[in-house]
């Protein structure tokens, strides 16, 4: 029997998004998932807009395109654990995929990965927030909101323009 729901646990699909612009690495899985994470982290409000305005899984997407492929497939297994719900129903008492949860379990789901025992699950987390966070504070519309002038001129961006 245990088996079985297992089994019937792991079946679940992920509740799918539509990307803003075409992917180059993240598959629609990994980017429906990794959108999830990214509206529970930064839902916007206080005059900051929310992730998905900002197109922030879009962007690391981009920055996962440069990088290593080692590094793309241990972020696929990591969205992949977050998402199983045979995994959440036995560690965090959540039988159903990451992404097909309202917003109060997903952030308690979170909540228990950055505090977990279990070490693949808190530097999972920290993974996670780390490229949520640099993509969106890293995009410029928001600079004036956090106070930030934005990065010093090096002296190159009057010549690349004049060119």
């Amino acid at each position: 029997l245990l088996g079985v729901g297992g089994g019937l646990l792991s079946v679940q699909q992920t509740t799918l998004r539509t990307p803003k612009r075409a992917l180059k690495v993240l598959s629609p899985e990994q980017f429906s998932i990794f959108a999830a994470v990214a509206d529970c982290l930064l839902p916007g409000g206080d005059g900051l807009p929310p992730a998905a305005e900002l197109e922030v899984i879009e962007g690391i997407d981009d920055v996962l395109a440069i990088a290593p492929p080692i590094h793309l497939d241990d972020l696929g297994a990591l969205l992949i654990l977050l998402e199983n719900a045979t995994a959440g129903a036995l560690l965090d008492r959540r039988p159903r995929p990451f992404t097909a949860c309202d917003r109060e379990t997903q952030l308690a789901t979170l909540e228990r990965w950055r505090h977990s025992a279990i070490t693949i699950r808190k530097i999972g987390y920290k993974a996670l927030r780390g490229l949520c966070m640099s993509s969106y504070y890293g995009h410029e519309s928001i600079y004036a909101s956090i106070g930030y002038p934005g990065p010093p001129d090096d002296g190159n961006t009057q010549r690349e323009a004049a060119q």
